[in-house]
């Protein structure tokens, strides 16, 4: 699960600190993150929108972590009982550059 901030230069990804995505992002701090509307039809190929956010992530400091958890579960709701947890941790991903492809064959 994401979250961004209002003016969407941040992302944050919420996930347990000993987890391969963390310790990944960790090790190798230039991140992208990719969403897509795919539904597996071939109009896909013509209609289809990609959008991939480049950028750094880092562990959401404390004076961050009230504003970017408060983000985080107006999205995500159902998630309070996890974001809770002593082993999850909020990275916020700051956000250089986002690129839109329309039509994945072009």
């Amino acid at each position: 699960a994401y979250a961004t901030s209002s003016c969407l230069r941040t992302v944050y990804v919420a996930t347990p600190l000993q987890a391969r995505k963390a310790q990944q992002m960790l090790k190798r701090p230039g991140v992208s993150i990719l969403w897509d509307n795919r539904t597996g039809n071939l109009a896909d190929h013509g209609d289809g929108l990609l959008l991939t956010a480049t950028g750094r992530a880092t562990i959401a400091a404390s004076d961050e972590h009230p504003s970017a958890s408060a983000d985080f579960l107006a999205r995500n709701p159902n998630m309070t009982h996890f974001l809770a947890s002593d082993e999850v941790v909020i990275f916020n991903i700051s956000v250089g550059a986002y690129e839109v492809v329309e039509g994945y064959s072009r």
